[in-house]
């Protein structure tokens, strides 16, 4: 979120102020100040506590002047992460093994994301079985829609819907995960599951 054009010099800063329901998920005060770098400023990400409404301001200091294309981040690695440990701690609660994080499920699910968020099409992959790797003997798949960005969040959704939370208990040995943004602020998430009776190749959670 933010405004585009002409960017700010390297050193500058710029104020941005979130409004109508944002507020930094990093407890950041607000409006916060920022440095230009390469012609851009990186926000810490931040979470919607309203949907639909909420606003970026962006002002410059001193005799800046223009506008400053602002990058929200967006760690899907730290959100994959953090929901990869909430649904093995859960299976663990009734004995169930880990399951597995597999790169190439991580990214149908991210494709189906992505398509859901561009489109507003909130619905269940008829495909799937097509597009995830060959060799399981069982699939499912969990998706929901919501206006936080959290992992914690999206597991209890999913833990008390029962459909999902099966599929969240299911023998399935592998997971893959994705999530995206759409234009009104609603993320989409989704559960990609496979039993392959071992280790699918598993993407990086850590590092740069």
């Amino acid at each position: 979120m933010g405004e585009d054009g002409d960017a700010f010099p390297d050193g500058g800063q710029v104020t941005v102020l979130l409004s109508g329901g944002l507020e930094w998920s990093d407890g950041g005060v607000n409006p916060r100040p920022f440095v230009v770098t390469g012609g851009s400023v990186v926000l810490p990400e931040f979470t919607a506590t309203q949907a639909g409404n909420g606003t970026v301001t962006v002002t410059g200091s001193g005799v800046l002047a223009g506008q400053v294309a602002l990058v929200p981040v967006n760690d899907l690695r730290a959100w994959r992460q953090d929901l990869l440990a909430g649904v093995n701690n859960a299976r663990a609660g009734e004995s169930l093994p880990p399951m597995n994080l597999s790169s190439a499920l991580s990214d149908a699910a991210q494709n189906w994301a992505e398509h859901m968020a561009a489109t507003g099409d909130f619905s269940h992959n008829l495909d799937m079985a097509t597009e995830i790797p060959p060799g399981w003997t069982l699939y499912g798949q969990n998706i929901l829609y919501h206006f936080l960005d959290s992992a914690t969040v999206h597991l209890s959704v999913w833990l008390d819907s029962p459909p999902n939370r099966a599929h969240i208990m299911s023998t399935n040995d592998n997971v893959g995960l994705g999530r995206a943004v759409a234009g009104n602020g609603l993320w989409y998430a989704v559960q990609y599951f496979g039993r392959y009776g071992t280790a699918l190749a598993s993407p990086p959670l850590t590092g740069c």
